[in-house]
Parts: structure tokens; sequence; C-alpha cells
């Protein structure tokens, strides 16, 4: 039998299926840690715990991944409060989320692996990608965090290497142009914002 806990957007169904194990089979000898990777493949755990109890039950725990925006980029990709990316979406889903542009989704994808000189220029570039993208939504949590978000909510939030980060808004499409300021800078920005919509 099977003890599932944690799930918010995954189907149990889908879950144990992924898990390779079903009831009645033999659990001597089955790995946790096989069935661990296998359930962290699914698009929406983040993190999962298996253990095992004789004579005959599973129990598992997931965590899932919190969305936190809409990649967009030709494709659009979900991803999290860590920046990492959870699953494809159609061109044309609706979240209501902060979308973000600029950053490039097939770089976000690539992983380490092959060895040369153009090898570590793309792991540069996808590392860069990373960095723009956990940026991106840094300027998006400090953003809601305060009351400026009520009267100029997030819409979209795009990077431009020249021009650095704007923040676009979800009501009227109007836009702020934050530049390259991080830290107390932003901070000061968003202040500036809140004094100036207060008037």
């Amino acid at each position: 039998s099977f003890e599932v806990s944690g799930l918010l957007r995954t189907e149990e169904s889908a879950l144990i299926a992924a898990s390779g194990l079903r009831v009645g089979s033999p659990l001597f000898g089955v790995s946790t840690r096989k069935v661990r990777n296998d359930l962290v493949a699914l698009p929406w755990v983040r993190h999962a715990d298996v253990r095992i109890e004789m004579p005959g039950t599973v129990f598992i725990h997931v965590e899932e991944h919190v969305p936190a925006a809409m990649v967009v980029d030709g494709a659009v990709a979900l991803v999290d409060t860590g920046g990492n990316l959870i699953k494809d979406l159609e061109v044309g889903a609706s979240h209501e989320l902060p979308v973000v542009t600029g950053v490039s989704i097939d770089e976000l994808r690539c992983k380490a692996g092959k060895k040369g000189s153009a090898a570590r220029e793309r792991a540069a570039h996808c590392a860069l990608a990373r960095r723009t993208l956990l940026r991106l939504l840094n300027v998006v949590d400090r953003w809601q965090q305060t009351s400026v978000a009520q009267r100029f909510p997030v819409g979209e939030v795009n990077w431009d290497p020249v021009l650095g980060v704007t923040v676009m808004s979800a009501r009227d499409g109007s836009e702020v142009r934050v530049g390259h300021r991080d830290g107390e800078d932003l901070s000061r920005v968003i202040a500036q914002l809140d004094r100036l919509l207060a008037t």
C-alpha cells in the first residue's frame, strides 16, 4: 500500500506510477534512492522522501515547486522561486504570474557536460542566464513586499544588457526603468516610486 503526502499539483496516481512500484510487487531490495530520483523527474516535484516499512507499506512525502514567474522567450516556461525550470507551458497560457523576458530558456536548460572551449563558453552563457533570472526574480520578490505592489502590480520584468531591468505594470503597462541597480539602490528606487504614486 502507499501513504502519500505533500501533493498540491501532482496527481497521486501519476506519482505512484512514476515510482515504478506496484501493489503486490515485492519490496525487498527496492532502492529508495532510485524511487526518489524517479519521483523528482516529475515536473512539479522538487524533493521527495521515500520510506519502506515491511511487510508492505511505502511512505512518500513530496515538496513541490512554488511557481514564481513565467519566462517567455519564443517558448514559455514556468520557473520557481529558486530559478528552477518547472515545466513548459503552451504559448498564451495564463497563470496570473509575472512574466520574465530577456532571458534565454534554452540557456536555462543547459547542464554541465562536454569539455573544451566551446563548452566552457556555453556554460558561461548558461550561468549568466541563471544569474540574470535570479536577479529578475529578486526584483519581483522585493517589489511585491512593498506597498508599491498594490498600485503598481508587476506584470512583466524585462532584462536588457544595455538598459538593465525594466518593470511593467500589470494594470496599465506603464514602465519603471530600474536599470542596473541592486541592493539598497533598488530599495531607493522602489521607495521613490512609492512616494510618487502616493501624491
